[in-house]
């Protein structure tokens, strides 16, 4: 016979003849604690790609990327006259991508200044010449057809994004300045 008529020495009993698991020991604890490790895993990894490992995009890129979904939704129709509120959008949005453009590109703060307030910033801080007057060309043709509801040709449309555009590639700097 042996020695101890009770329990096994290797297991633990609680009073009421119940086995005790540290919760630690569960399998449930054991996922959750998987789980969540894989996610902060994720999470850094995530993090590592978006601050070091991925392609930066430059400013004018993602504006004239801007100015391409612009064209899409205002410019490839057949109409030669467009509606008056498709118009006052089309120059809404178009001005409103320049404006944040070239607030980020020169380094200043207009957004909620008028057109012609942005307008004289820009020749305020010495900005190319055709930068600014070509610029203010938009500008001044777009506050008739925003405010006044203005009808507006499509071929002068075309000229402005055109404009728009040349704005946006004679502003872009140096390869050896960026």
């Amino acid at each position: 016979m042996s020695e101890h008529t009770g329990p096994d020495q290797d297991t633990i009993y609680d009073i009421y003849d119940v086995w005790f698991e540290p919760f630690w020991h569960t399998w449930w604890f054991k996922v959750i604690v998987a789980v969540l490790v894989a996610t902060i895993l994720i999470l850094f990894a995530f993090f590592v790609w978006k601050k070091f490992l991925r392609k930066k995009t430059f400013l004018w890129d993602s504006c004239l990327e801007g100015l391409d979904k612009i064209k899409v939704n205002y410019l490839l129709s057949d109409e030669k006259m467009l509606s008056k509120k498709h118009n006052k959008m089309y120059y809404i949005n178009l001005i409103d991508c320049l404006k944040l453009y070239l607030c980020k590109r020169y380094g200043f703060s207009s957004l909620g200044d008028t057109d012609l307030e942005m307008v004289g910033i820009l020749r305020k801080m010495n900005v190319d010449k055709f930068v600014s007057n070509s610029v203010e060309k938009i500008f001044d043709g777009a506050i008739s057809i925003k405010f006044a509801q203005q009808s507006v040709v499509k071929k002068q449309m075309e000229s402005d994004w055109d404009c728009a555009v040349n704005i946006v590639r004679s502003s872009i700097p140096d390869k050896d300045s960026i």
